[in-house]
């Protein structure tokens, strides 16, 4: 059962630091399942310090393992999900993540199925 299922644990708070609990440093999260053979399984991933995309790829590989397109999760005329902070694109180098196409891009290593974007 577990190879068709997601499981996800997470928190929306990483290191406290500078007096800001709400920020995306040493973040945890934990997938179990493979969705049907969409996720690979067996990693520990530290994906932030790697190729440094936001934590709204994750959140858009989940929703394709499980089958949702953008058309499913875009809302107001905002391309991808979630919140783009422009501080937040310059902190941490995620300019050149952000263009239309990079919003809707699941995380390749992760994700095994065809993008829903």
């Amino acid at each position: 059962m577990l190879d068709n299922s997601i499981i996800y644990l997470g928190n929306e708070y990483g290191e406290f630091r500078d007096g800001d609990s709400h920020r995306t440093d040493n973040m945890f999260g934990v997938v179990a399942g493979g969705a049907a053979g969409k996720l690979q399984q067996g990693y520990y991933v530290n994906y932030q310090k790697g190729n440094r995309r936001p934590y709204n790829n994750f959140l858009i590989t989940l929703f394709n393992a499980m089958g949702l397109s953008s058309a499913d999760y875009e809302r107001e005329g905002v391309i991808g999900f979630g919140e783009y902070n422009t501080g937040a694109i310059n902190n941490y180098g995620y300019s050149q993540w952000v263009t239309t196409a990079e919003r809707r891009k699941p995380l390749s290593f992760l994700y095994k199925g065809p993008v829903l974007g």
